[in-house]
């Protein structure tokens, strides 16, 4: 066999083991309420300079006002959506809101000591010396550049 049809088969064999992995990788991670809360983010915005003229401008008060805005507007959409969601979306959006998004939870947790976001869907962190891949997971590029 010659050097040419040799190569040839190899360049087919890498192809073809290429596809089958590309066929066994994780399908791409996805919140089912994304486009709900996107649309639920931009109504807080547009209702933030409403809440930022109230005498109270703590933190906490602020987050406060924000989830208790995005969980009225979760009862008024008429969708039937589980209180165990309403409360992790409620809580999500006031972290893209206020905080650093996804990676809010991470940043609060004593055990970990840093953070590296990678790509949307390649957060890592570091605990205890390892470093260890999260399920944490932004929507796209630009939603991490919004949080940055």
């Amino acid at each position: 066999m010659s050097l040419l049809a040799r190569l040839e088969k190899q360049k087919t064999y890498q192809t073809e083991r290429n596809e089958k992995q590309e066929k066994n990788l994780a399908p791409a991670k996805k919140d089912p309420y994304e486009q709900l809360k996107i649309t639920i983010h931009k109504k807080i915005i547009e209702e933030l300079k409403d809440l930022a003229t109230d005498n109270d401008n703590s933190p906490e008060a602020f987050s406060s006002k924000i989830e208790e805005t995005v969980l009225g507007i979760l009862e008024n959409e008429g969708e039937h959506i589980p209180r165990l969601d309403r409360m992790r979306i409620a809580k999500e959006i006031c972290d893209d809101a206020i905080a650093f998004g996804p990676i809010t939870p991470l940043l609060n947790d004593p055990e970990i000591t840093e953070v590296m976001v990678n790509g949307p869907d390649k957060v890592y962190v570091e605990k205890k010396g390892k470093i260890e891949l999260t399920e944490v997971f932004f929507r796209n590029n630009s939603h991490i550049m919004h949080v940055y």
